[in-house]
């Protein structure tokens, strides 16, 4: 099933998102990005081809963006879309109410990116480095994951690229 919608929902009813698992609330940079993408409707392509949804931890948040992309939705059709989702409805209505204006929102969707991408290869990073402490890691072994590791900080020291940019390397 799609992880966006609900298993159970079929195209003759309006897709609901699944309950997910923590009600807390999604980190500042994901909720901003959340805000970016409902403040300038012209981000959402932009956002669709370089953001990997993996790097967004938070579900609700990952789900609204998917559905968000999926269906071309403004904020009143996401509303609508999210009627058996209160917490979702909530974090919409939020991130559609900022006001501020922005100088440069395409930079600022761009360095909002940018930065979940780095998060997660941080995260990826500080794993394989444990993973190296390990005293029966035999060489081959050993040998594969400094390999990967020189490759997850090439990674975090690219620039930006769509994500179906065949000449990206991994990790972007």
């Amino acid at each position: 099933p799609d992880p966006i919608l609900a298993p159970d929902t079929d195209e003759s009813t309006s897709p609901t998102l699944e309950a997910p698992a923590a009600r807390e609330r999604p980190p500042e940079l994901e909720l901003w990005l959340l805000k970016y993408l409902l403040m300038n409707s012209g981000l959402a392509q932009f956002a669709a081809a370089h953001l990997d949804p993996a790097w967004v931890t938070h579900e609700t948040v990952r789900q609204i963006i998917g559905l968000h992309f999926q269906t071309g939705a403004d904020v009143a059709e996401l509303l609508s879309q999210l009627q058996a989702d209160d917490f979702a409805r909530s974090l919409v209505t939020e991130a559609a109410s900022e006001r501020r204006p922005l100088p440069n929102p395409e930079a600022a969707m761009a360095d909002t990116i940018l930065r979940l991408r780095n998060a997660r290869l941080d995260e990826a990073i500080a794993a394989v480095t444990r993973s190296l402490a390990d005293p029966d890691l035999d060489d081959s072994e050993r040998v594969r994951r400094l390999a990967e590791l020189q490759g997850l900080r090439q990674a975090k020291r690219q620039k930006l690229i769509p994500l179906d940019d065949p000449d990206s390397p991994p990790g972007t």
